[in-house]
């Protein structure tokens, strides 16, 4: 395939990278290996939406975001979308499905941005709407998903976000081996691997008990950084790196369809009482704290990744958090 791949490169007249969300659910070593590629052939390249961020867009070589959401107001759209400006984006979008309204990305698209403004019923109309034009559009179940998911009714939520393999790239799982879809564990061994960021998994790590309680051996795949914090949780079998074979395994499974799986809902959240205990402080940090004792100490985490191409809608300004800071009595130290 790789040989194809070149013949096809030399081939081609105008060869121009398209690239996709697949890069940046690849993780960092991916959008490093796209940059030397790029670099190396001298092409220019493009991207959609969800590849945001996996190349530089300030790259002599980099075109912007490739229009592939339907009409000319769909792209505004995303684009205000993208620099925050919401209600010109929705304005936008709002005239795309009125020009075209039988254009499946432009429903699709207003889903999307509805569901980030947190306009939820409209987000949903959307959806709906989009799969009445195309059924089993996996977008627009996975807004589906996250609508009902913020809103709480995790049964329907998890069970619609199985569809995001329709739209984001995973590419972590052995080909050869089946995922666990709700089998019986004992005396089985079972691969959880973690898909999305640190949050999500210091979040969902606690299911993996669960599947120890069924019976299962746990072997956990996890990124080397968060390896001292997690492995202390005594249920897992076994912690190996991101980037190690794991043993022979019986099933696989991606973290984040524990919850569909499982039956997680609402009302049965495991280890709700806390799972994780924090390292001992070194000895410069803990003289700090004991020197303000008598103030309520607060450690403020207030970015996420800054390399995520939706890092401006994840991360908080330190001046947001102004108010909180000036409390008398009130001391906040920053654990970026």
């Amino acid at each position: 395939e790789l040989d194809k791949f070149i013949d096809l490169i030399k081939k081609s007249s105008k060869p121009i990278f398209y690239t996709g969300g697949g890069v940046i659910n690849s993780g960092p070593e991916a959008s490093k290996y796209l940059r030397e590629l790029v670099s190396l052939t001298g092409f220019p390249i493009t991207s959609t939406l969800q590849g945001l961020g996996a190349y530089p867009g300030d790259d002599q070589q980099f075109l912007g975001m490739l229009g592939m959401h339907g009409t000319a107001y769909a792209n505004k759209a995303l684009a205000l979308f993208e620099l925050g400006r919401g209600k010109e984006s929705l304005d936008a979008i709002d005239q795309a499905v009125t020009l075209e309204p039988s254009k499946v990305e432009g429903w699709s698209n207003r889903g999307i941005i509805t569901s980030a403004m947190g306009l939820y019923d409209e987000a949903l109309r959307s959806a709906v709407e989009t799969l009445r034009l195309e059924p089993g559009h996996s977008g627009a179940i996975l807004t589906q998903a996250q609508v009902y998911l913020l809103r709480g009714d995790f049964k329907a939520g998890w069970r619609a976000y199985v569809h995001r393999h329709g739209v984001r790239q995973v590419h972590k799982v052995q080909s050869d081996l089946p995922s666990w879809k709700g089998e019986p564990l004992s005396g089985k061994r079972i691969h959880v691997i973690p898909e999305q960021g640190f949050g999500d998994t210091t979040q969902f790590i606690r299911l993996t008990k669960a599947l120890a309680e069924r019976g299962a051996e746990v072997v956990v795949s996890l990124p080397t950084r968060l390896m001292g914090l997690l492995a202390q949780l005594d249920w897992v079998s076994a912690w190996i790196a991101e980037d190690e074979a794991p043993p022979a395994c019986d099933y696989q499974a991606l973290m984040l369809d524990l919850p569909h799986f499982l039956g997680i809902d609402e009302s049965s959240i495991p280890l709700a009482e806390g799972y994780l205990e924090a390292p001992p402080l070194d000895a410069p940090f803990e003289a700090l704290i004991d020197s303000h004792r008598r103030d309520l100490n607060v450690g403020l985490v207030w970015r996420g990744n800054p390399g995520h191409a939706a890092d401006h809608l994840r991360s908080m300004r330190l001046k947001h958090w102004e108010p909180l800071v000036r409390q008398a009595g009130v001391r906040v130290f920053s654990l970026q």
